[in-house]
C-alpha cells in the first residue's frame, strides 16, 4: 500500500508541474500491491542511467533537451546523477542544510585524482577535520639505486611560500635481502617574482632494519626547480644490496600552509 501511495505522489507531482519542472517515476511492469520484492532505491525498480527509477527534471523540452538529477541502481552503487542533453540544465551539487550522519566509510573514487573540498566556485573547503587516530595519502615513487630522483613538485605561487614536513618509508630488497628506513624531512620554500627557493633542513632517521645487516649506505634529500611557480624534493639512496630488484620511497607531505602536491612516480 505504500508503495502504491507514492507512486500515486509521483505522480501527481509531475502532473502539478507542467511540463518544465516535475518528478517521474518508473514504475516496474505490475505494481505489486499485496507484497513481492523491489530491488531499488526507496521501493523503487533499479531503473538504469538511461532510464532512471526515479527522475526530478529542471528543463524538459523533448526527449533530446532535458535537464535532471537522475536516481538509479547497479550491482554496486545506488546513482544519483546529473544528466543533462541538448542543452539543458541541471544543478551541480547535492546541497544538505543540516548535519550529515555516516553509518559507515566515506569512501574515495578509484582514482586518487579527487580532493575533499574544492578550489572552484570560490573555494568550497573545510574549516574543521574531526580526525581520529590517523591521517592517511601517501604516494609510492620508484627509484633508481644511488640514482637522484625527484618524488614530488610544490607548487608555489609567485609573491607567495611554503614549507612543512615529508614523511618518508626508503625499502631496498632483492630476493634474499631487505632494508627499510623511515624518517622525517623538513623543507621550506619561497617565490620572488617567478623565481623559486628552497631548503631542505636535517633529516631525521629511524636508523636501517634488515634481515641480512643490509643498509642504505647513504641517503640524500635535495631540493631543485620544479618548473614554473613549483619546486621538487629529491632523493638520493644508496642501497648496499648490490642489485636491488625493487627500491622505492613512500612519502606523505604535511603542510601548514596548503600548497598544491603532484607526487611522482
Amino acid at each position: 500500500m505504500r508503495r502504491l501511495l507514492l507512486a500515486l505522489c509521483l505522480l501527481l507531482l509531475g502532473v502539478a508541474a507542467g511540463a518544465q519542472d516535475f518528478i517521474r517515476y518508473y514504475p516496474p511492469a505490475g505494481l505489486p500491491l499485496t507484497g513481492g520484492t523491489m530491488t531499488g532505491p526507496l521501493g523503487l525498480p533499479a531503473g538504469t542511467a538511461g532510464v532512471p527509477a526515479l527522475s526530478i527534471y529542471y528543463t524538459n523540452t523533448s526527449s533530446s533537451v532535458y535537464g535532471r538529477t537522475a536516481v538509479y541502481a547497479d550491482a554496486t552503487y545506488l546513482h544519483v546523477a546529473k544528466q543533462t542533453a541538448g542543452g539543458g540544465a541541471a544543478p551541480d551539487y547535492l546541497y544538505f542544510e543540516m548535519p550529515v550522519r555516516l553509518g559507515g566509510d566515506i569512501a574515495g573514487s578509484a582514482s586518487d585524482t579527487y580532493s575533499l573540498g574544492s578550489s572552484s566556485s570560490g573555494g568550497n573547503y573545510f574549516q574543521y577535520a574531526w580526525l581520529k587516530r590517523g591521517i592517511v595519502g601517501s604516494a609510492s615513487t620508484a627509484l633508481a639505486d644511488n640514482t637522484k630522483k625527484a618524488f614530488t613538485i610544490i607548487s608555489v605561487a609567485s609573491e607567495s611560500y611554503g614549507g612543512g614536513t615529508i614523511d618518508y618509508t626508503l625499502y631496498c630488497a632483492d630476493a634474499a635481502d631487505r632494508v627499510t628506513r623511515s624518517g622525517v624531512v623538513p623543507f621550506a620554500a619561497q617565490n620572488t617574482a617567478g623565481t623559486e627557493s628552497c631548503t631542505i633542513g636535517a633529516a631525521t632517521s629511524s636508523g636501517d632494519s634488515s634481515n641480512n645487516a643490509k643498509t642504505f649506505a647513504a641517503v640524500t634529500f635535495t631540493c631543485a626547480d620544479g618548473g614554473a611557480n613549483a619546486i621538487q624534493i629529491e632523493v638520493q639512496a644508496d642501497c648496499s644490496i648490490a642489485a636491488p630488484t625493487t627500491l622505492t620511497i613512500q612519502t606523505r607531505p604535511a603542510q601548514a600552509k596548503f600548497n598544491v602536491v603532484t607526487p611522482q612516480t
